[in-house]
């Protein structure tokens, strides 16, 4: 069963019409319970790291994900600031410590290049950095502040997003993918990433 969460923050709604398009219903889940049911879960982008890290304590939803990633129970996929949740936090509220499951900080963009254009927003390309089989082939829609620096170990592609500023635009973690970019909205290429990302197992 496939699973997109639902806790009244992110795009849910073009997340699901996303999946939908690929003649899959998603659930939307809202509790621990639901969760431990599903084979693929999507923690979907788009608000605040306090906001979003506070709907995902509820009723203990975090403890949820981190016990299905861990025991490599659940595929889960965190789009955006789906993925800055699974970091040990956020340059956006240092205050808050999240899930740490990806050891690193995600940092201002104008932090990692005080030079570069914040936010981000536009098409760009991915490299991988070592196979995988999440399809990661061309261009995809980045909208973001912030971001992972590109020399982590836990990348599996980078993005080169103006002349001196490369980001890691794809992280893995057990069962756990994180993107920076959004599929939802990346097209054809976008769909192509979320089929291949359905489609594997745990």
């Amino acid at each position: 069963m496939i699973g997109i969460l639902d806790l009244g923050i992110g795009n849910v709604g073009s997340i699901k019409s996303a999946i939908s398009s690929l003649s899959v219903e998603p659930k939307l889940v809202k509790t621990p319970q639901e969760i431990q049911k599903l084979t693929h879960l999507i923690l979907p982008g788009v608000g605040s790291i306090s906001a979003y890290w506070k709907s995902l304590c509820i009723n203990k939803i975090n403890e949820a994900i981190v016990g299905e990633i861990e025991t490599k129970q659940t595929k889960v996929l965190g789009i955006c600031i789906g993925m800055h949740v699974a970091c040990l936090r956020s340059h956006e509220d240092l205050t808050q410590e999240t899930m740490g499951l990806i050891g690193e900080e995600v940092i201002s963009l104008k932090h990692h290049h005080s030079a570069v254009i914040a936010p981000h927003v536009g098409w760009n390309e991915l490299t991988t950095t070592r196979p995988t089989g999440l399809h990661l082939e061309g261009d995809y829609y980045f909208d973001h502040n912030y971001c992972l620096r590109p020399d982590i170990k836990s990348a599996i592609a980078k993005t080169q997003i103006d002349n001196e500023t490369t980001i890691s635009s794809v992280v893995q973690y057990k069962s756990f993918t994180g993107c920076q970019f959004h599929p939802e909205k990346s097209g054809l290429n976008g769909l192509r990433f979320l089929r291949s990302f359905l489609d594997t197992t745990c």
